[in-house]
């Protein structure tokens, strides 16, 4: 009976037995394969768990085991909890004690960090047992996290009948007839993996599971679906671009049959660019996690405009404001989690129901119209949640954090292009950004955190006591204070550092002078922009970045990235 995830992919297995289901570098498990390990994981996962536990935390390296361990904890009718490794480790503790964890699946490097709870290392849950268990019908499948208001991330609760209802959605929205496999790039704690790994293995698919920390290296993402052939594949726009800045051709996705873009606004530019550079069908996605993933698509494979389409299987909607085509968009039908995890309050203000009590709401906080052509376009946000290169961030978690560095310390933040956010900050004493920043890192994603601080006189606060942010977004240059000590800058008088001072001016001309002890992200430099830079450098310099140096992360300051084009340089004489 198909009622869980796990029934869900064990319909696969009968069907594809032999088929490969997960492709990596290290190894490749046929669905057979999977789903054995999956009933030796959950054979002796549930020796450490009784009947008064409902979730299960996984914190693993990307390998075929994260996917069946996932598939695992389902079998035995539990939700599970998923965890990046690569997140703050304050962010991981807050999330393990929120969702009220008590089992946690780790691996040997991972888990001498979580004192009081119970860690099982995958290698021994995936010891062979000659014994067999039913799957258990578990109502919930996930509670996953994303960021929350207060300063502390929010869990979403999704239901496997949700889960299944979205799988069918896709089914009916999308064209898969002649593809083979799914490229999974995307995080285990963003909802997207779930259609990247599980409806893959529900259509039958092969996963092309890439390793960790790849998803800034557009080298190494290309060699993924290339090596692979993978297909089928789903990106956020910002990702795009930045496989668009590293092969202006976009080769690697000459052979991709389906691309599934979506995670943020979808530039009418680049959907041009795709229809030219690729024959793939396009499709635009677009939901919250509250609505399990994606909950509207729109085919742009011929389409001359960007939209959202049409609501997927058993979704609806409405919009609520001055007209009947324009509004905030609220979602309705089987795709809505079933509440905010230890959170009643949030729950009930942002799930409602209508006036005769018979239909239940999410209120999305996205303003949007309908076109001429009955399709949807969303226009922009109503509240202080934003997208960083297609990550959810709410900027009141932001500022709360930074706020209890130091009770004195004020600030507020605002998005900056595609680069991030900047904090403009009040403080009668002097910020150590270095230290702050360090306080930050261990607290949030990299992405969440400002690219710059700069102090300002005073906030302004509405009638009500809230910050004023439209006057001070309008008037935050009057308020910025000139700082009157500024840190010693390392300027270089030299011919090849003048060099590379004028690619910096080139990809972002607002600043004047540049020094060996400023920051890339300081100078404005996203993840797009870094491969922009690195192109040119390769240009100008005649060198080639190693592969483990297409990463932004690997240069601090502008002294790392100089002098290893110094280095590289003199490799080439």
């Amino acid at each position: 009976m198909r009622n869980s995830l796990y029934t869900n992919f064990y319909e696969s297995v009968k069907r594809y037995p032999d088929r490969v289901a997960i492709c990596t570098e290290q190894k490749q498990l046929s669905y057979l394969e999977l789903n054995n390990r999956v009933i030796a994981i959950a054979t002796n996962l549930k020796n450490y768990i009784d009947d008064t536990q409902s979730a299960v935390g996984i914190l693993l390296s990307r390998s075929p085991d994260l996917i069946a361990s996932i598939l695992a904890v389902n079998m035995l009718g539990i939700s599970y909890v998923p965890l990046d490794v690569t997140m703050p480790e304050d962010r991981i503790h807050y999330i393990i004690q929120d969702s009220d964890i008590s089992v946690l699946i780790t691996d040997e490097s991972n888990k001498e960090h979580f004192h009081g709870k119970t860690t099982v290392q995958i290698e021994k849950l995936c010891e062979t047992k000659k014994s067999y268990i039913e799957p258990q019908s578990g109502k919930y499948v996930y509670r996953i996290y994303t960021s929350g208001s207060t300063g502390n991330p929010k869990g979403v609760v999704i239901t496997n009948h949700s889960i299944l209802n979205f799988f069918d959605g896709l089914d009916e929205a999308i064209d898969l007839k002649d593809v083979s496999r799914m490229l999974c790039l995307t995080t285990v704690s963003f909802d997207i993996f779930v259609l990247e790994a599980f409806y893959a293995l529900h259509c039958g698919l092969s996963i092309v599971l890439t390793a960790d920390g790849i998803e800034s290296n557009p080298k190494m993402i290309s060699y993924y679906i290339e090596k692979y052939c993978a297909d089928v594949i789903q990106m956020t726009p910002s990702r795009l671009r930045m496989l668009r800045e590293y092969d202006k051709n976009l080769t690697c996705l000459s052979k991709v049959k389906v691309l599934l873009v979506g995670g943020e606004v979808f530039p009418s530019d680049l959907l041009h660019e795709l229809q030219n550079k690729t024959s793939a069908k396009i499709y635009n996605m677009y939901g919250p996690t509250e609505a399990t993933v994606w909950c509207f698509i729109a085919d742009l494979t011929e389409s001359n405009r960007v939209h959202i389409g049409q609501p997927m299987k058993n979704v609806s909607y409405k919009l609520v404001g001055d007209t009947e085509d324009t509004g905030e968009l609220y979602i309705s039908g089987e795709c809505l989690a079933e509440k905010y995890y230890n959170n009643q309050e949030l729950t009930d203000e942002k799930f409602i129901f209508s006036s005769d009590g018979k239909v239940r709401y999410y209120k999305s906080g996205d303003f949007c119209k309908r076109n001429s052509y009955g399709e949807l376009e969303c226009i922009g946000r109503l509240d202080n949640q934003i997208k960083i290169r297609g990550y959810r961030v709410e900027i009141e978690e932001v500022e709360n954090t930074i706020c209890s560095y130091d009770s004195e310390l004020q600030c507020i933040c605002f998005p900056e292009g595609d680069h991030g956010l900047i904090c403009y900050y009040v403080y009668e004493n002097k910020l150590d950004q270095t230290e702050l920043k360090s306080f930050l890192s261990k607290k949030l994603p990299a992405y969440m955190i400002p690219f710059k601080f700069v102090q300002i006189t005073e906030l302004k606060y509405t009638i009500n006591g809230k910050i004023d942010r439209k006057f001070l977004k309008s008037h935050i240059q009057e308020l910025t204070v000139m700082p009157e000590n500024i840190t010693e800058k390392v300027v270089v008088e030299n011919p090849e550092f003048e060099k590379l001072a004028r690619i910096f001016h080139q990809l972002n001309n607002q600043y004047n002078e540049i020094s060996l002890n400023t920051s890339l992200q300081e100078m404005g430099i996203n993840s797009i922009d870094f491969i922009s830079l690195i192109v040119k450098v390769e240009d100008e310099f005649n060198i080639i970045f190693e592969d483990d140096k297409l990463d932004m992360t690997k240069f601090p300051d502008i002294l790392s990235l100089f002098s290893y084009i110094q280095q590289q340089t003199n490799k080439t004489r």
